[in-house]
């Protein structure tokens, strides 16, 4: 479980937000290595480009989440499901719309391009 917390600016707009049951959130890897290009994922020894990976090691390390919403109370907004560091700068929440967000048929780690 994690808390957002909006400046009081940005408080107005998260009216009809608990309309929505999950949240994408990006945000700031502010503790990401930055010069990064390659590296490997927890999911195996191959070596691949960052740009390949889900790492949070890359040159513009700006981060994305699906969160479920769990509760508004002001400028907080209470999710599970965020991997985010405490302390990392919130830099938009959208709603998750399953019509327009979900790719059935996508697919990683089958080469297309032969790159």
């Amino acid at each position: 479980m994690c808390i957002l917390e909006l400046l009081p600016e940005f408080v107005p707009g998260l009216k009809d937000v608990d309309k929505a049951s999950h949240l994408v959130v990006l945000y700031w890897g502010h503790r990401s290595e930055r010069n990064k290009l390659q590296t490997r994922t927890p999911h195996g020894e191959t070596i691949k480009g960052v740009f390949a990976t889900r790492s949070p090691s890359r040159p513009n390390p700006i981060a994305l989440c699906v969160a479920e919403l769990l509760e508004v109370n002001g400028g907080r907004l209470k999710v599970t499901g965020l991997d985010a560091l405490d302390g990392s700068p919130l830099l938009d929440i959208k709603p998750y719309h399953p019509d327009i967000d979900s790719v059935p048929d996508a697919w990683v780690d089958m080469p297309r391009f032969g790159i």
